[in-house]
């Protein structure tokens, strides 16, 4: 019998919580480890939503990418997410930084969907940040019209400095803090928000 502990050993491995950032709260944050676990939900945040679909289905856990709890939390009331997963015993797991920069992980998964491959020739201290070349030269709103068609996404925005793009950096999240570090080594930086 899989117990919750097994699901959040896994996750773990794959992207161990101590690389998370220290201003994240990735881990097992509500719950008992030993509780069973035959139902996992998925979602991208745990809202009421997430909680009564998890709910409805009787998962045991629900997976998230960005924590339930988040900052300096103090009070749970009714209603609120944490609240609710414990009042209906559903654990809540949350991989958010240390999956964002793991191997085989989000950035790599964005990476693989656009129909890039990381190029490991340019080197960045950064483990947020891929940099892939391009397989022939674009410029900014023919990159875009690429995009929007490999994500199926309604839309995509972009700034166009005029400048052919050849090579580009890529980072799932927040991605506006690293562009210091793309400007000498890409043309372009895609990026899953500029801030959340």
């Amino acid at each position: 019998m899989i117990i919750t502990k097994d699901v959040v050993d896994f996750i773990n491995v794959l992207s161990p919580f101590e690389t998370q950032e220290g201003w994240d709260n990735s881990g097992f944050l509500v719950g008992d480890l030993s509780k069973p676990c035959k139902r996992i939900a998925l979602c991208l945040d745990i809202t009421p939503d997430a909680v009564r679909a998890a709910g409805d289905v009787s998962a045991d856990l629900i997976i998230s990418h960005h924590p339930v709890i988040f900052g300096s939390k103090k009070n749970f009331y009714s209603g609120e997410p944490s609240y609710e997963l414990a009042r209906l015993g559903i654990g809540a797991l949350c991989a958010h930084t240390c999956l964002d920069k793991a191997r085989g992980g989000v950035n790599d998964a964005l990476l693989e969907k656009l129909g890039l491959h990381n190029d490991e020739g340019i080197e960045c201290e950064e483990p947020f940040l891929r940099f892939a070349k391009l397989q022939s030269a674009a410029d900014a709103p023919c990159l875009a019209k690429y995009i929007k068609e490999r994500l199926e996404c309604e839309n995509v925005r972009y700034c166009d400095s005029g400048r052919e793009i050849k090579t580009v950096a890529v980072c799932s999240g927040s991605g506006a803090d690293f562009l210091y570090l793309c400007q000498s080594r890409a043309d372009a930086l895609i990026t899953g928000d500029a801030g959340h």
